[in-house]
C-alpha cells in the first residue's frame, strides 16, 4: 500500500515497518504480522486525561507514559494532543506540503473525525482530526519512528485496535450549554453569552455586561460591509483577521482608545454590517480581561446562529 508524504532531507530510511524514499515523497508499507490484532483490549482500567479548558477527556493504555501536558509514550510510539486555535474544515485540512485528499471518516467519540497518514524524517503517524465547540480543530497523533519500529512491538500508528479504541473513549461537553441566549428577531440572528454576564440596552446598542471582565458589544449598522476597507478609530484597518461567526465569515481586528481596548468583529448581515465588541477598560481591572480572552471570544463566536 502506498501513501504520498513529504519530502525529506534525509538519506534512504529502512525501519522495519515502512520505507521513506527520501526525496521522491512516498512511503511503501509492508504487511506487518500484528500479534494482537485480533485481541480485544478492554478499556476500564486505562489512564485517564481530562483537559477542562477545550472540553474532552479520553483514556489510554497504562504502557504510555504522559510525558508533557498532553503527549504519552511507550517503546511503541507516542500519542500526541494538540488544539489548534483555527475553526476545523473537513474539506480543507493541510498536510505537511499540501492539502490531504480523501481522508478517512471516522468517530472520536460521538464526534465525526478524519483521519489520515503521513510521514517525514524517518517517523510516520495516524491523524485524525475533528472540530471542538470554541472554533478549534483538535489533532490527535499517533507517531511511531526509528526506535519504536525496532522494538519488537506493533509500532502504535499501526496498532489500528488501539488506534479505534483510544478513539472511542474520546468525550466533549458544551461547555457553552449553561450559557444564556440573546436573540434578534429584527436582524435574524441568535447566539450565546456566559451567565455571569447580564444584558442592557444602551439606545441600538446591546451590552452584556460584566463589572470584573468587561463587555460583549452588539449593534448593527445600515452599511455594506467592504473587508478591504474596515475603518477604526483611526483610520483604516490593515489586514482584519478572518474568523469563523457560525457559519458566516468575519473580519476581526483590535481597536482602543482613552483605556479602553476592544476585539472587534465585523459580518456581512444581508447589507448590513453586524458589530461584535469584546471590549475591557483600566476600570475593569486586568484579570480575566475579556478583550484578551481568546477561548471566551471564540465560544461567542462559534454560538451565533443566522436565519435567512
Amino acid at each position: 500500500k502506498t501513501i504520498s508524504v513529504s519530502k525529506c532531507t534525509t538519506g534512504v530510511i529502512e525501519k522495519g515497518g515502512f520505507i521513506s524514499k527520501c526525496g521522491v515523497g512516498v512511503v511503501e508499507r509492508k504487511e506487518q504480522e500484528n500479534k494482537t490484532e485480533e485481541e480485544s483490549r478492554q478499556t476500564e482500567d486505562w489512564k485517564a486525561y481530562k483537559n477542562e479548558q477545550h472540553g474532552f477527556e479520553m483514556k489510554y493504555p497504562k504502557e504510555f507514559e504522559k510525558i508533557s501536558a498532553s503527549n504519552f509514550e511507550s517503546k511503541r510510539g507516542s500519542i500526541n494532543l494538540s488544539v489548534l486555535p483555527e475553526k476545523f474544515d473537513p474539506q480543507n485540512i493541510q498536510g505537511i506540503l499540501e492539502k490531504i485528499k480523501n481522508p478517512a471518516l471516522v468517530k472520536i467519540g460521538n464526534k465525526d473525525g478524519y483521519q489520515y497518514n503521513e510521514a517525514d524524517g524517518g517517523c510516520a503517524w495516524e491523524k485524525i482530526r475533528t472540530g471542538l465547540n470554541n472554533n478549534a480543530t483538535l489533532d490527535i497523533s499517533f507517531v511511531s519512528c526509528g526506535d519504536n519500529l525496532d522494538s519488537g512491538l506493533t509500532p502504535v500508528m499501526y496498532d489500528k485496535i488501539l488506534i479505534a479504541q483510544v478513539l472511542s473513549t474520546f468525550k466533549f461537553t458544551d461547555q457553552t450549554a449553561d450559557w444564556k441566549t440573546y436573540k434578534n428577531e429584527e436582524y435574524g440572528f441568535e447566539m450565546k453569552y456566559p451567565d455571569e454576564f447580564a444584558q442592557r440596552n444602551v439606545e441600538k446598542t446591546v451590552v452584556l455586561e460584566n463589572k470584573n471582565r468587561g463587555h460583549i458589544s452588539i449593534y448593527v449598522v445600515s452599511k455594506k460591509l467592504d473587508p478591504k476597507n474596515i475603518q477604526g478609530l483611526y483610520g483604516k484597518i490593515e489586514n482584519p483577521i478572518l474568523v469563523k461567526v457560525g457559519d458566516k465569515d468575519g473580519y476581526q481586528y483590535g481597536d482602543g482608545d482613552a483605556g479602553c481596548e476592544a476585539g472587534i468583529v465585523q459580518i456581512d448581515l444581508n447589507g448590513r454590517i453586524l458589530n461584535i465588541a469584546f471590549g475591557s477598560c483600566e476600570a475593569d481591572g486586568d484579570i480575566n480581561a475579556i478583550n484578551k480572552d481568546s477561548k471566551l471570544i471564540n465560544q461567542v463566536l462559534s454560538s451565533f446562529k443566522f436565519s435567512e
